[in-house]
């Protein structure tokens, strides 16, 4: 351990003396800090401000320690693979860049605009990517006007998943070699429709291919490298092979005036400073054993290691890993968590560091957020972080004995209330007559069949929900019938999205899909999802790996509201959910959830979850009568 110690000491040592070379000092009008140190802390949320606002108060942010915030373009929400949406909705994307105009913040100098990469092109398809540069060059050129460094890239799909080679629209017809090739000649394209709009851009990317592939191979070998990769079943595989060849592509036509940031998301649960270093070297120094031998020198000069700090998940908010584990630390011990990340985070980047957060939002002016009552203090920590930093001295304090315990005090609890769940099961009626869909239920049948019991919070954060909902359910030969009654005493409030609907109000549907074992947490299960407003999500998830398949079945729905709530009315083909026949008896394993986005967030369920809504081991049952 001491041993470990002396290396670390030593990499910060380096980092220090070679960062003025790398980035240079900060420019005029930026915070202290970063004037002292070059290092600059950006604002990141799940909710992002669009440029419109940040335009219109450019102030939003000057009271808290950012130097930047990732915005993200109102209309298209930058899904600049999505090209059915830019086709739809062409006129709308494209205005809105050109009635752009610079922020002028006191403080707030360092800003990115957000592209995602949810896709519906074709990697072959030269129509697609005319398309696709064209936002890409759009979006960089008001990047460029609103006065931002560069753009943010995020390969998360969040849905249907370019990267996936098995799931390619030609992988039958077309080897992964076609396909890396392609993906790389597209990347070299993609960058160049960014520099098109905004020449010498920095790149800000959530993770970088090259380091997160690096633990599952750094052989010297190419041809070792991509078998093991083809052969190595796991999510990181899965989700983004194709992600390697697009982003050599995209290094490939860097122009010296670029620069690639690594944000990396692997730091959200660090507590101690031996892991900050050993990502810091592998996304500098290892990764770069997976590009092409004549572009590694390219990757050391315009590379540069961040990172990010998950404000939420160390202050005990949320529910994954990260947060059930701080919730396990005192309030005291969480603050000393975010100071003591925040602290390795800066001694361990070249120049960005993300603070990122999912219900803390700083760029609100009111924020519902239960952090909001603390946000002094955990701004306090973080200055502290940032005067030990510029005085050059030690954090003070090791996190890992206590983060250690608290971690395995959540894993008892995990387990303790996982043996407790026990899955709710319903027998669903036969209907002659259906519902009309027209989201208003008030056809016969629902007083006729009666509504299932309340939805219930997760297992993990007990309570009773603020607000009611439930479920109705029928069938016929065709179809199975839900519809949502979801009450609300604050529908003015409520947040209803056009993209992205996950982020606000909505109801949700898992369904197993047919001839998969139920109560295994490794299930492939239907995942379909829709808002007030009627706007649609879908997909086939697969535990397993991680990944996600378009699912194309024609379902019907419709909604209605009025001032104590909103209701959808929902049919849902039973071929279309793979089902060939149904017959009386049988059973179908199925859950539904609420994502309510009011005056809080809050998460439901009818057959009660542990900790999210993707446990396909606590779907509820279905027996057709």
């Amino acid at each position: 351990m001491k041993h470990i110690k002396i290396v670390g000491a030593l990499v910060c040592a380096i980092c220090s003396l070679s960062f003025g070379n790398r980035v240079g000092m900060a420019d005029e009008g930026k915070s202290t800090f970063s004037q002292a140190t070059g290092k600059k802390l950006l604002e990141f949320t799940w909710g992002p401000p669009c440029p419109e606002y940040m335009m219109e108060h450019p102030e939003a942010l000057d009271k808290w320690p950012f130097d930047g915030t990732i915005m993200r373009p109102f209309f298209g929400s930058g899904q600049v693979f999505n090209i059915k949406v830019f086709r739809d909705h062409r006129e709308l994307i494209s205005q809105q860049f050109d009635k752009y105009a610079p922020i002028n913040p006191d403080k707030l100098t360092d800003n990115f605009l957000a592209m995602y990469s949810q896709s519906s092109m074709d990697w072959f398809s030269d129509e697609d990517w005319k398309d696709i540069q064209e936002y890409v060059t759009l979006l960089s050129k008001g990047a460029k006007t609103l006065g931002c460094k560069g753009v943010m890239f995020d390969a998360e799909p969040y849905g249907a998943n370019p990267w996936n080679y098995e799931r390619q629209e030609h992988s039958k017809t077309k080897t992964y070699d076609e396909y890396a090739a392609k993906a790389r000649q597209r990347g070299r394209e993609f960058m160049e429709a960014i520099n098109k709009g905004f020449p010498n851009a920095k790149v800000l990317f959530l993770g970088v291919p090259y380091a997160s592939f690096y633990k599952i191979t750094h052989s010297s070998d190419p041809n070792v490298r991509k078998d093991i990769l083809l052969n190595t079943k796991g999510y990181t595989t899965n989700t983004y092979l194709l992600y390697l060849s697009f982003y050599t592509g995209m290094l490939e036509a860097a122009t010296k005036g670029n620069h690639f940031t690594n944000a990396t998301q692997g730091a959200y649960g660090n507590s101690s400073a031996e892991e900050f270093y050993e990502q810091y070297w592998i996304g500098d120094q290892g990764a770069k054993v997976l590009a092409p031998p004549e572009l590694r020198e390219k990757y050391s000069r315009i590379g540069r290691v961040g990172t990010a700090v998950y404000v939420d998940g160390v202050m005990g908010a949320g529910n994954f890993h990260v947060a059930a584990t701080a919730r396990e630390l005192s309030e005291q011990e969480r603050l000393k968590w975010l100071e003591y990340n925040v602290y390795q985070s800066l001694k361990t980047s070249d120049e960005y560091i993300l603070l990122y957060g999912e219900q803390v939002t700083w760029w609100r002016e009111k924020d519902s957020s239960q952090l909001n009552s603390i946000r002094p203090q955990m701004v306090q920590a973080i200055h502290s972080a940032q005067d030990k930093v510029m005085k050059g001295e030690d954090v003070g304090y090791e996190m890992k004995p206590a983060v250690d315990a608290a971690k395995q005090k959540a894993e008892e609890r995990k387990n303790s209330l996982a043996a407790k769940i026990k899955p709710k099961s319903a027998t669903i009626q036969k209907v002659q007559k259906v519902p009309v869909l027209d989201g208003k239920l008030d056809d016969a049948v629902y007083e006729e069949i009666s509504w299932l019991d309340p939805f219930v919070t997760f297992a993990k954060m007990g309570g009773k929900p603020t607000a009611s909902t439930q479920i109705w359910a029928a069938y016929d030969e065709q179809n199975l019938y839900v519809a949502f009654r979801n009450a609300e005493n604050n529908m003015s409030k409520q947040k209803v999205l056009d993209a992205d609907i996950w982020m606000g109000e909505t109801n949700e549907i898992f369904l197993l899909a047919s001839g998969e074992l139920p109560r295994s947490p490794h299930s492939t299960y239907y995942h379909l999802m829709l808002n007030p407003r009627n706007v649609k999500f879908n997909a086939i998830e697969k535990e397993a790996s991680g990944t996600k398949e378009p699912f194309t079945a024609a379902w019907k729905s419709a909604i209605s509201s009025d001032d104590k709530g909103w209701y959808a009315e929902i049919a849902l083909p039973w071929k279309g959910l793979g089902f060939s026949s149904i017959s009386k008896g049988m059973s179908i394993h199925i859950n539904f959830a609420r994502h309510r986005a009011a005056t809080q967030n809050e998460y439901t369920s009818w057959s009660q979850y542990l900790e999210r809504f993707q446990e396909p081991e606590n779907f509820g049952r279905f027996v057709l009568e």
